[in-house]
């Protein structure tokens, strides 16, 4: 095989893959007659996704906005409680325990451990 029917063969087995999954997945759904309500085949989910499409795109904007809302609010109160935490002295000074401890000085605890007391 060259290298340029090798590359193809490569780019073109997650779609071949994908096709002989749904394939698969349809034959065993009419085969076994299993209960749509247990596990639909991929045709029946593809028409209730045709029949639905409004509602459907309705809710993943709804889901979309919402999560889009509070990633925003996460980074804002990040934001505000970085700001904070660096203008403290008293939370600085807390959250280098290597000022502190001769013992996170000398080894990699440093940054994992959280500035609490040992003893």
């Amino acid at each position: 095989m060259t290298g340029k029917a090798q590359r193809g063969a490569i780019a073109a087995a997650p779609y071949l893959f994908t096709i002989v999954f749904f394939v698969l997945w349809e034959a065993a759904c009419r085969l076994f007659r299993i209960p749509v309500f247990f596990l639909p085949a991929p045709s029946v989910i593809a028409q209730a996704g045709i029949e639905y499409w409004s509602q459907l795109l309705f809710h993943s904007f709804h889901t979309l906005w919402m999560t889009v809302a509070g990633f925003a609010i996460a980074v804002v109160f990040g934001i505000l409680l970085g700001i904070a935490l660096g203008a403290s002295r008293r939370c600085w000074w807390a959250s280098t325990p290597s000022r502190r401890s001769p013992w996170c000085r000398s080894s990699s605890c440093g940054s994992a451990w959280g500035g609490f007391p040992l003893s």
